[in-house]
């Protein structure tokens, strides 16, 4: 509940959250379908271009396997779509610990592609009368808690639920060890500290806001009175107002000013500013302290705290650094809970006849995350073109890292060639 509120109630949480979703989704992850075995790729032993278009022909259990991704990733809005299920999933996992996807079996009308819908870590629920190897709404094995073999789904409307046998989920969790069944919410350690920072600069800017009102402080002179003060400054009124009372009306002077306001008070007065007139440095200085610790928890660089004196973009998001690599690592995970779910809709398509056994058994499902947007990006260019040319990586792999679609491009580069002829580059 705490990680919700300050994901999404929370200027500060809200704003750590969204840039997690900038650095490790960013453009999306594309799937790669390649062939098990020592001889791994797209393609397989044998005829290499059947069709002669001069470039290697994919496997067929590649092609096919490949064709039942991408239809299950438009249909379920997976990658794509203005409601985007992986930038979902991936918010839903930062801010809930937690993220389930329930596989449905599709029929004619999908043409046998899968649908998959999202289950809330509230409906994941322990069951009455719940046996030892049921707690927190997951069956394991007797003897073996990583086994992990039923889901029990409370209902919405909070009427009853049921079993769910493994086959049909794909869970991922974070923030705890294996044998613990459920995660802690990322954003939990840190949530006092997002709502101190959010309520201090709440205060400073009000109190600020509401000293930058006053224009000037009138004294006046000794021997007036209260009295007199009241009645000068009703007199100093843009306006009159009157109010029906039981004896009569009553009218006074408002006054109405809109780039300052004037405190009367008598002589010998003192007027003392709050503590926020002296010291909002002091205050500024405590919010960063506070966001800090949250950026020390996500490994965010340090102008996330809104103070870039210490090192600007250029040196705390270099590539190799410390927030390059925590974001790597976040897309790892979550590019491995996307494989799960691309070969669970795999083994439905099977189920259903759209897909064989053999095709599917004969492939590797990868998810290529792309590459975290680093301040150095020449740097970065050069490494990835000397890598191609040297047989380590290979230009699919670098086109997936930087966000495209190494088919839709091999096939735009065709096209161009065939029009303005080879090498042309549009010169």
């Amino acid at each position: 509940a705490e990680s919700r509120e300050v994901c999404d109630g929370n200027g500060y949480g809200a704003g750590m959250l969204d840039r997690a979703i900038d650095f490790v989704i960013g453009d999306g992850m594309q799937p790669e379908v390649t062939l098990r075995g020592p001889k791994k790729g797209a393609v397989s032993t044998g005829v290499a271009d059947a069709d002669g278009d001069g470039r290697p022909d994919a496997d067929a259990a590649v092609v096919n396997v490949q064709a039942v991704i991408d239809e299950f990733r438009r249909l379920n809005d997976w990658g794509m779509g203005e409601e985007d299920r992986e930038e979902e999933g991936f918010r839903r996992s930062q801010r809930d610990a937690e993220v389930g996807v329930r596989v449905f079996a599709g029929g004619a009308k999908t043409n046998g592609i899968p649908r998959v819908r999202w289950f809330e870590p509230e409906q994941l629920d322990t069951p009455p009368s719940a046996l030892p190897n049921e707690r927190w709404g997951i069956r394991t094995d007797k003897d073996d808690v990583e086994d992990k073999q039923a889901y029990y789904l409370k209902r919405i409307d909070g009427t009853g639920g049921e079993w769910v046998e493994a086959s049909e989920i794909c869970w991922h969790k974070l923030g705890t060890d294996r044998t613990v069944l459920r995660g802690m919410p990322q954003f939990w350690l840190v949530a006092k500290a997002l709502r101190q920072a959010e309520a201090l600069n709440s205060a400073v800017a009000e109190v600020s806001a509401i000293q930058a009102r006053i224009a000037y402080v009138r004294e006046h002179a000794a021997g007036i009175m209260p009295g007199q003060i009241t009645d000068f400054v009703g007199g100093q009124g843009d306006a009159t107002t009157r109010k029906r009372t039981p004896y009569g009306d009553s009218y006074r002077r408002v006054g109405i000013t809109e780039e300052g306001t004037t405190v009367d008070m008598s002589s010998g007065m003192k007027f003392t500013a709050g503590p926020v007139s002296q010291g909002v440095p002091a205050f500024v200085q405590a919010l960063q302290s506070r966001l800090r610790q949250v950026c020390a928890r996500f490994g965010y660089p340090e102008f996330f705290t809104g103070d870039a004196s210490n090192g600007n973009y250029a040196s705390l998001l270099a590539a190799g650094g410390p927030a390059e690599r925590a974001f790597k690592r976040r897309q790892m995970k979550y590019a491995a809970f996307q494989a799960c779910v691309y070969r669970k809709a795999c083994e439905y398509a099977v189920q259903v006849g759209r897909l064989s056994a053999a095709d599917l058994a004969a492939v590797d499902i990868k998810v290529k995350p792309g590459g975290v947007a680093v301040s150095n990006k020449l740097e970065e260019a050069q490494v990835q073109q000397i890598r191609i040319q040297n047989k380590i990586l290979s230009p699919q792999t670098a086109m997936m890292q930087n966000g495209e679609d190494p088919r839709l491009e091999a096939a735009n580069i065709e096209a161009w060639d065939a029009k303005f002829g080879m090498g042309a580059m549009g010169l």
